[in-house]
């Protein structure tokens, strides 16, 4: 597997990386949170995808990082998502703010819907408000959504944005 981790091709360290996420095996953790540093945004995505599987501080610090910098819109969407997961196995909502971050700020509609699913694993009172405010936001910007009051519906219509004032 090492061999496959360090292959001259993309594909097949993508190949590589999506095995260990089957893997319950810490020790494969250095060598996913390097995977999120090489130059091909399938492989840091895949990256970001398999650290889902280890909730922990290591884990959280570098998934926040590629959800607010990194410059392909599916690691980020891949970073939301594993934080989401972390979320599920949780009680704290630790990565609360880089997912709230990311749902009103990210330019991908993609990597919004992923921070609402994972906003509307963590719960609680900071994300509702949250939430909420944005979709004040955009009604003051001329959106027409009426939400529901069920947090699921929220949490997916804060997602997306309406129009190009949102």
């Amino acid at each position: 597997m090492a061999s496959a981790r360090e292959d001259s091709d993309a594909q097949v360290r993508v190949a590589a990386l999506r095995a260990l996420r089957e893997t319950t095996n810490a020790a494969v953790l250095p060598a996913l949170v390097e995977a999120l540093h090489q130059e091909s945004s399938a492989v840091r995505a895949a990256a970001a995808s398999a650290l889902g599987k280890f909730p922990g501080t290591q884990s959280e610090s570098v998934l926040l990082e590629a959800l607010a910098s990194d410059s392909a819109s599916d690691v980020r969407r891949a970073a939301a998502e594993s934080l989401g997961e972390f979320a599920a196995a949780r009680t704290n909502a630790l990565p609360a703010p880089g997912l709230i971050n990311a749902l009103q700020n990210d330019a991908s509609p993609e990597v919004r819907e992923a921070a609402a699913s994972a906003l509307n694993r963590i719960g609680g009172e900071e994300v509702v408000k949250a939430l909420t405010a944005l979709l004040e936001t955009n009604a003051k910007a001329g959106c027409r959504w009426k939400p529901s009051a069920d947090f699921i519906s929220i949490a997916a219509l804060n997602s997306r944005r309406c129009c190009s004032g949102c």
